[in-house]
């Protein structure tokens, strides 16, 4: 056997699970100080039972789980985990492979496994007992052990070398023997005392055995008046199920009925549904032809409104035409003027010519008649001819500018209606871009009205995904309290069943026959213990338990051949003695004489026998041990009682003091040797109740953890979606924004064309 691997979580500086491997062999540890080398050694011994924090290095238990770091939080738990070979079969486990684990948790829970199964620590010494292998064993030896082992006195190096030796285990079971012994001697010492008691009852039993036969005479009267009272019922009983399938029988005929007013029903639902699907046809068609007329109404109103706005635009036009024309056509007389002007010039010079020439034909003849004049004549025609050529030229200038402002007028005219035509066109493109800009606008405004509405959503998504996270948190600590609970209570589950399959608190003569009448076909007549048979209410359990002394123990036997039985079986293994009580052989022993009057005393509370509950054919013995037991509520209200009917019955109160018959008092603290051998069956059946109620709580809270985690990805969905229809808007206002910019830009071109014109 030796050390195969090391498992750590959690434990002080290994927040990671690490694993460990250990061949054969020396295997060493090397690292600087506080790098966890002794981390190791403190875990195996940790895991092994270590109970004290002080010699972990810790001050309480708790600090061995791992505390954090500035870049990592703490964790809630730690878990150690050592994995021996055991091929060699050296530990008395039938593995080849043995691993013990320990576990605990800041809220102070903790566990021992052996192969994932929940064990004691008690079982994991013994595991390991005479081994060398323990928190104590010689087999992890720490910083100055040696030392202490040689300091130690010879007691203490005594129970090392016992350790090593391996006869530690048979001094724990000397020890243990020792210890049996004495409980013996006490319950010797206990049985003596009820014998004593029970010599004492017999001449009350020899009184009440008289009575009992005159019990069991009227007995068997009222079994036969209760026969004939059952004959009687059973006869009504049947006239009562003839009645009632009577009643059934019409039931199903109605039933019959009413199943065909169903189909006829049903039917007629079919009818409506495919004329409720016409109608709804009808209802759609018309919805769709009044979409569309109130489309095209819409339009048409659109276009109205655009047309009257185009009118007014137009007729502005003409009127600034208008007066542009009237500025023309003034332009045009002024123009006129002056070439009446000029033609006035024209005509003067043309008869400034005229003259010229009378004059140059005087001249011509004055130059026949004067000759000698020539040169000065000749300077002056000259003269005059060049300012003839001049009127010439200017004439001609005239009729040319004349020419040219008759062609510049028409090209003019052909150029305004060019213009007037080109200007209607830029300012329907500009009315139309600046509708088309409000049509921008009206979009970028529906689309923030959107954002913003999706905002809200958004904010209110995101307040219902953080209630939800607080409400699972919430869900989830309350499902880790039932968690913890559900594993205390199946732990304590598990002990407390272990204990009564075990037959724990009986005497080992008693388990040895509760445990044999399981397995051997010999022992079918052994019915069980008293303190197995018997149901106790919880208030009652400490007094019937003293009212029954030893009696708990007694062992219930169908007949005398049983209880011989098992005695021999008893002599023949060597198991001690035990008491039998055989069904056919005890009588019946109850307190009637007095029993009325005994109700109404100060501090009854009732016969022991009434007070529990039990199968009927246990009535004889039940009634023989505790039919003549008084339970009273206190010490004084019981001597009152005893001394009033002479020290007759036996007397128990609800603490556990009893006065035995003939007067003798007994009390003072009570030494449970039972240890709860009532109320284990009955703890037992609340814890599983407990457990029942705690697995449907944590169903129901796991169904409840489901659809809060669904309804939050369904909460994350949904933002996502809100989010990429904000994405989608956002582009598409982003673009609008590019159109109106782009708009603007081309508006304003076309009012400086516009104004340029």
């Amino acid at each position: 056997m030796f050390l195969k691997r090391l498992e750590i979580q959690g434990f002080k500086s290994f927040p990671d699970k690490i694993f460990l491997e250990f061949n054969k062999g020396i295997i060493g540890f090397v690292g600087p100080n506080g790098s966890g080398k002794s981390n190791i050694s403190d875990a195996i011994r940790w895991v092994l039972g270590e109970q004290s924090a002080k010699n972990l290095r810790g001050d309480k238990m708790e600090d061995i789980i791992f505390t954090g770091t500035k870049n990592r939080r703490p964790l809630g738990f730690a878990e150690v985990s050592i994995v021996l070979d055991n091929q060699d079969k050296k530990l008395i486990l039938d593995y080849n492979e043995i691993t013990i684990t320990r576990k605990i948790y800041r809220s102070g829970e903790s566990g021992y496994f052996i192969n994932g199964a929940g064990c004691r620590l008690k079982d994991i010494h013994e595991l390991f007992m005479d081994t060398g292998i323990g928190k104590e064993g010689y087999s992890i030896i720490g910083q100055g052990k040696i030392d202490a082992i040689l300091s130690y006195k010879s007691e203490d190096r005594r129970a090392l070398f016992e350790e090593a030796v391996g006869i530690v285990k048979f001094k724990n079971r000397r020890i243990q023997s020792e210890n049996r012994l004495e409980e013996v001697r006490k319950n010797l010492i206990r049985t003596n005392d009820i014998i004593d008691e029970l010599e004492k009852q017999i001449r009350p039993l020899e009184i009440q055995q008289e009575k009992a036969k005159q019990f069991l005479l009227f007995s068997e009267k009222l079994k036969l008046i209760r026969i004939n009272l059952f004959i009687k019922e059973y006869i009504k009983s049947e006239q009562d199920i003839k009645n009632i399938l009577d009643k059934i029988q019409s039931l199903i005929d109605d039933i019959d009925i009413i199943e065909n007013q169903k189909e006829e029903l049903i039917k007629n639902k079919e009818i409506l549904k495919v004329s409720i699907i016409e109608k709804e046809k009808d209802i759609e068609n018309f919805n769709n032809d009044f979409s569309k007329i109130s489309i095209d109404i819409e339009q048409n109103e659109n276009n109205i409104k655009l047309y009257s706005q185009n009118i007014n635009f137009i007729q502005e036009n003409i009127l600034r035409i208008q007066n542009q024309k009237q500025k023309n056509n003034q332009v045009i007389l002024n123009k006129q003027q002056e070439v009446n002007l000029i033609n006035m010039c024209l005509s003067e010079k043309n008869l400034e010519y005229s003259l010229s020439e009378s004059r140059l034909k005087n001249l011509i003849d004055e130059l026949e008649n004067i000759t000698y004049k020539i040169d000065e004549e000749e300077e002056k025609f000259k003269r005059i001819n060049n300012d003839i050529m001049q009127k010439i030229r200017v004439s001609s200038e005239v009729s040319n500018k004349l020419t040219i402002f008759k062609n510049s007028k028409r090209q003019f005219e052909e150029r305004n209606i060019q213009i007037t035509e080109e200007i209607s066109a830029l300012k329907i493109k500009l009315d139309e871009k600046i509708i088309k800009n409000k049509v921008f606008q009206e979009d970028i405004a529906k689309i923030e009205e959107k954002e913003k509405c999706i905002n809200q959503h958004i904010l209110k998504e995101e307040e219902k995904f953080e209630l939800l996270k607080k409400e699972i948190y919430s869900i989830k600590n309350k499902a880790f309290e039932n968690n913890k609970t559900h594993i205390e209570l199946k732990n304590k589950y598990q002990i407390l069943n272990d204990f009564e399959k075990s037959y724990e608190g009986y005497f080992n003569s008693v388990k040895a026959i509760l445990k044999e009448k399981n397995n051997n076909p010999k022992f079918y007549g052994i019915c069980g213990a008293i303190g197995e048979l018997i149901k106790v209410p919880k208030d009652y359990e400490v007094a019937i338990e003293i009212a029954l002394g030893s009696s708990i123990q007694s062992i219930v036997t169908r007949t005398e051949e049983d209880a011989k039985i098992a005695i021999k079986y008893l002599k023949d293994t060597k198991n001690g003695r035990a008491t039998f009580l055989p069904i056919t052989s005890i009588k019946y022993q109850k307190i009637d004489n007095e029993k009325d009057k005994i109700f109404y005393e100060k501090g009854f509370v009732g016969i022991a026998y009434d007070l529990i509950s039990f199968e009927e054919k246990y009535s004889n013995i039940l009634s023989s041990l505790l039919g003549r037991v008084i339970i009273m509520d206190n010490m004084d209200n019981s001597i009152n009682l005893s001394k009033k009917y002479d020290y007759l019955y036996r007397i128990v109160t609800l603490d556990g003091e009893f006065i035995n018959t003939g007067g003798a008092l007994t009390g003072g603290s009570i030494f449970k040797k039972s240890g709860g051998i009532f109320s284990r069956g009955r703890e037992i059946k609340n814890i599983l109740e407990n457990i029942n109620i705690i697995e449907k709580d944590i169903i129901e809270i796991n169904n409840i953890i489901s659809l809060k985690e669904q309804e939050q990805n369904n909460i994350l969905k949904s933002i996502k979606d809100y989010k990429e229809e904000m994405n989608t808007l956002l582009i598409e206002k982003t673009k609008i924004k590019g159109n109106i910019t782009q708009n603007h830009e081309y508006i304003k071109n076309l009012k400086d064309n516009i104004q340029n014109r």
